[in-house]
């Protein structure tokens, strides 16, 4: 009897074809995180715009004393 073992066949991946799962997971991650860092980073210049603005607003807004506004008859 003459039995002959085939050998296993090895298998190559082109890179064209390869779908590869955690690469996609990875680059996904990665876009999330660049997405939220720059939202983030619009948020805080978002914030110190509003706070300057509303600075400058309390800045040139003129205090009158209540005695002008209500005067005692």
């Amino acid at each position: 009897m003459n039995q002959t073992t085939s050998p296993t066949p090895v298998k190559f991946k082109s890179p064209e074809s390869s779908f590869d799962i955690k690469k996609i997971i990875q680059y996904f991650l990665m876009a999330v995180g660049l997405f939220t860092c720059l939202c983030m980073a619009f948020f805080v210049f978002l914030i110190i715009l509003i706070a300057s603005l509303s600075d400058d607003q309390a800045k040139a807004k003129q205090e009158v004393p209540v005695g002008e506004l209500f005067p005692l008859q």
